[in-house]
């Protein structure tokens, strides 16, 4: 299973579009576990290393872009790993 994690602000415009975006991509690849999580309620110390704004989105724990992907740059990533056995089935993301 491939982990796409996107980490949002509720007051965040680009958040907003990034949510619209997860819904879309969740849709459309079954292979893929989408999860949103709201910085707010985490603390700084749970926060991952690579989050330092958002929207940060997440690809199987490495971060593939600060800010809201463009749609056809992000389906080329997904559909790269869910091209790669190995990398689809783990955890350490694109390589």
């Amino acid at each position: 299973m491939i982990h796409l994690q996107i980490y949002v602000q509720k007051a965040c415009a680009s958040c907003t579009r990034s949510r619209q975006l997860a819904a879309m991509i969740a849709g459309e690849y079954n292979q893929i576990e989408v999860e949103i999580i709201e910085i707010e309620s985490l603390s700084v110390d749970q926060w991952p290393e690579v989050l330092f704004a958002t929207p940060t989105w997440l690809l199987n724990g490495q971060r593939v872009c600060l800010g809201t992907p463009d749609p056809l740059r992000l389906r080329q990533k997904i559909d790269a790993l869910i091209a790669t056995p190995s990398n689809a089935s783990s955890s350490k993301g694109l390589s």
